[in-house]
């Protein structure tokens, strides 16, 4: 900028400026950030899976396994242990952090996921009390009152209880959902919709029968993706899209909390045993009212399992990926 010139603006400025300011006004429904408040509740329950509730399941003797005619021979063995073949591996997070225009985190830590201590093993799952939680974010209007930005309640998936004493994982689906303000920026102009990424982290820290110090290690991870969700209660599809939303699985799954090797008082005396299992829960949050999408898909060992087919996965690589990844 030349000397003598920084104050003349010609009339062609003067209307891009004014373009510019009055096209990212603000709406009322974004920027929802004033005394942020982020709530987080467990749901603990007890007898959320007894031992009466499971068939049995008889696995065969070792000289017993093996072919009968040109099939494996499954007479006796319940469904629920066929693998889910048709499962794939993807990366669901963006690094790009800068595409996103909120960030926030949620977590809760010495929490127990057992109601009762073991003598069996550290993944004996006898009182898994962990059913779910609660999230939840407020902030201050400018009446000085508080406001519900949005709730997200995530509940324990036992629709496939065997999972979880068979292979000692488990999985999560999103019960209720709703949005009414976002932190990100949201312009006047447009649509009244926000993008969102919940990325759920367990961990974990133990000490295991040899006397080996486990510490702060990542149990599994869950992802939730939630695209053009309408903040306006007037929008006439407001209320089926939340409505859609609920019973919905998450991508990824997570190992039970192992029990950390520890003593107890039995009898008058201290016996060897396993605790509540100690664990942490930390939730990312990522908001964006524009359209961004995952501009990465990876198939390799982050054990995040979504359900698709290899037909299915192949057709999202080819349409997401870019050609420098697929080469």
């Amino acid at each position: 900028m030349y000397p003598g010139n920084y104050l003349r603006v010609t009339p062609i400025v003067f209307f891009t400026i004014a373009f510019i300011f009055c096209g990212c006004a603000a709406s009322r429904f974004g920027s929802a950030l004033a005394g942020e408040k982020l709530t987080m509740k467990i749901d603990e329950r007890k007898d959320i899976l007894t031992i009466k509730s499971f068939k049995n399941q008889d696995a065969p003797a070792f000289e017993t396994r093996g072919l009968t005619g040109r099939g494996l021979d499954f007479t006796g063995v319940s469904n629920n242990l066929v693998s889910m073949a048709t499962q794939a591996i993807k990366s669901i997070i963006s690094n790009e952090q800068k595409k996103y225009s909120a960030e926030y985190q949620f977590g809760l830590s010495d929490l127990y996921f057992y109601d009762q201590l073991s003598d069996v093993n550290a993944l004996d799952p006898t009182g898994i009390q962990f059913f779910g939680f609660t999230l939840v974010r407020t902030f201050k209007n400018q009446q000085g009152g508080t406001d519900t930005a949005f709730t997200a309640t995530f509940e324990l998936d036992t629709t496939n209880a065997f999972e979880i004493i068979n292979n000692s994982t488990f999985r999560l689906r999103l019960k209720d959902f709703h949005l009414f303000y976002a932190k990100a920026k949201i312009a006047e102009a447009a649509e009244k919709k926000l993008n969102m990424d919940f990325e759920i982290t367990f961990t974990t820290s133990y000490a295991d029968e040899k006397g080996s110090l486990i510490n702060n290690v990542t149990l599994g991870k869950f992802f939730l993706l939630i695209r053009q969700a309408p903040l306006d209660p007037t929008d006439k599809n407001y209320n089926s899209y939340y409505k859609g939303l609920q019973g919905q699985r998450l991508t990824g799954k997570c190992f039970v909390v192992p029990r950390s090797f520890g003593w107890h008082k039995e009898d008058g005396m201290l016996k060897p045993g396993f605790g509540q299992g100690a664990y942490g829960i930390s939730i990312a949050v990522k908001e964006n009212s524009k359209d961004v999408f995952t501009n990465k898909i990876l198939i390799e060992n982050t054990n995040i399992i979504i359900d698709a087919g290899r037909n299915q996965l192949q057709n999202t690589i080819n349409t997401r990926l870019p050609k420098a990844f697929k080469n």
